[in-house]
């Protein structure tokens, strides 16, 4: 399933490659380069954060509720990744936009819990914003 998530990423990240003029209109080669640059750091920003998950569809956390066994993890939705860069005077920002979803399913049956479908339940939008210096992305 995490394989999946990154090829679907991985094809994103090459469609932003050939379509940069989409999310950012580069006046100077040092601006695509740049913007180069963000695609990869986020694709590697948004790797890193599905690894820190603490539980994962791999390692779902399961919770007794009275009868009621509740399975549940967290995943980032690959199609909901939008980043931008902006231009400062002094330099660059990355702005990144992205779905954690949290899926769950219920089961009085801890043993047919993992074979029931999970859906999400709860959905976040985050923003991150990151910094360009001379050493990179930060």
């Amino acid at each position: 399933m995490k394989s999946v998530g990154r090829l679907i990423f991985g094809a994103y990240i090459l469609l932003f490659f050939s379509l940069p003029a989409l999310a950012f209109n580069p006046n100077t080669d040092q601006d695509l380069i740049i913007w180069k640059k963000l695609a990869l750091f986020i694709a590697s920003w948004i790797e890193q954060v599905e690894t820190n998950f603490q539980y994962t569809s791999n390692n779902p956390q399961i919770i007794q509720n009275g009868q009621i066994y509740i399975l549940q993890f967290s995943k980032i939705n690959p199609e909901s990744i939008v980043f931008r860069l902006k231009k400062t005077p002094d330099s660059y920002l990355g702005i990144l936009e992205y779905d954690e979803v949290i899926y769950q399913a219920t089961s009085t049956d801890l043993n047919q819990l993992k074979n029931t479908t999970c859906y999400p339940v709860k959905i976040r939008r985050l923003t991150e914003i990151f910094h360009y210096t001379n050493q990179g992305w930060q």
